[in-house]
């Protein structure tokens, strides 16, 4: 098993020491929503060293698959140079380039592995005049395609014949000072300045995938919850479709979602949890079909899930919630609804689906039954196929 590790290297331009770059880093995180915190209190952390000449500082992640993300966007916030410096398994090494103005400036790859679809790419010429821009006096752009051009058996090694080229310190990118105490690395903490999930206030419901209607097989769609908790959920759909006989809904609708809400998201990525095919972490929860009439005359059908509890909401808006993290916390918190349907006849229909929290719609409000459209409104939209639409679109068949 070779080495993994992903770290940050900035150009420390105007020589700063470890407060006044400690000052910057939370200047910048403050405008990405964190504030500084106590390490029992923190949702993210960094580390960061200062290399012995001062020209270099680098930085470390808990959060190192957000490297790239968090190198462009300190580069343009400290109109520096920033470079991820990055090994997987000792088989491939990259260095990801950023400029001044947060712009990708180069990408230098060596090694190969399947894991990484980067170096499955042809390779380009390097930014000559960037690297230039670099290396120390005295020393040549030639020496550094030297370097880049040597077999390595680990490829982590080729770092330690580059950073002195540019200044850097080679034990800073391959993370020494992780296990060294007796260095000047300092760790600083943070935490959100808004909360990234809700659990008071009404439960409100965002749909984000819908399979549209495929007869004879599986149909589905998704939701989160982006309000307060509650329990119990209704599942209803409308449409003249049914009315008319042209589409015949199956008995038994099924919800589904992971057993344990997430609460720590860097937790969540040490454990694993969420991984494809982890039935162990799903529960399910089935129901059955009851026909359903709304006053303006549309027909469908409604089941309800009282034992269903709403885990905390996702806070969609927070500024950290970007890449990768939105992406597991969505998928993560998703609650899906399984049904199927048979297209009896025509080949158009529309399906109008709502999810509806029955209790903490609205204060006052408990009864399903009670002002459906209007809740539909308030709170709940009809979905297309892979993005939320309004409230006058729907689900079509095929």
């Amino acid at each position: 098993m070779g080495m993994s590790f992903s770290t940050i290297q900035i150009q420390n331009r105007n020589h700063l020491d470890s407060v006044q770059f400690e000052k910057k880093l939370a200047n910048h995180m403050k405008k990405r929503g964190f504030v500084p915190t106590t390490s029992d209190n923190s949702q993210l952390s960094y580390t960061f060293i200062l290399s012995e000449n001062k020209d270099w500082i680098t930085l470390v992640s808990d959060t190192s698959h957000e490297d790239m993300t968090d190198a462009q966007a300190l580069a343009k916030a400290m109109k520096t140079v920033c470079i991820v410096t990055s090994v997987h398994d000792s088989d491939f090494a990259a260095f990801h380039c950023y400029n001044t103005i947060g712009k990708a400036a180069d990408f230098i790859s060596l090694g190969f592995c399947e894991e990484e679809t980067e170096c499955n790419n042809e390779r380009k010429p390097p930014n000559v005049k960037f690297w230039q821009s670099l290396l120390l006096e005295g020393r040549t752009f030639d020496e550094l395609q030297e370097m880049w051009g040597e077999e390595y058996i680990f490829q982590e090694e080729v770092f330690a014949k580059v950073a002195p080229l540019l200044g850097m310190d080679a034990r800073n990118i391959c993370m020494d000072f992780i296990h060294n105490e007796s260095n000047n690395a300092i760790t600083v903490y943070y935490k959100n300045e808004e909360p990234l999930f809700f659990t008071e206030g009404v439960t409100k419901l965002h749909t984000y995938v819908c399979s549209g209607i495929l007869s004879g097989e599986p149909n589905y769609f998704a939701f989160i919850n982006v309000g307060g908790i509650s329990k119990g959920l209704a599942i209803v759909v409308l449409g003249e479709c049914f009315k008319n006989g042209e589409v015949k809904i199956g008995d038994e609708i099924k919800v589904e979602r992971h057993k344990y809400p997430i609460e720590d998201y860097n937790g969540y990525k040490s454990r694993g949890f969420g991984n494809d095919g982890n039935e162990d972490e799903l529960e399910i929860f089935t129901s059955q079909w009851e026909e359903y009439n709304i006053p303006d005359g549309r027909s469908g059908f409604i089941a309800y899930f009282n034992d269903f509890e709403f885990f905390h909401g996702l806070n969609l808006e927070h500024p950290s919630l970007k890449g990768r993290k939105r992406q597991d916390l969505t998928d993560f918190h998703g609650i899906i609804v399984w049904h199927s349907a048979t297209i009896v006849s025509g080949d158009k229909h529309k399906l109008y689906a709502f999810a509806i929290p029955i209790n903490n719609w609205e204060a006052g409000q408990t009864s399903v039954s009670m002002e459906l459209q209007e809740r539909a409104k308030w709170e709940l939209e009809a979905f297309g196929y892979t993005r939320v639409q309004s409230q006058e679109e729907s689900c079509e068949s095929e």
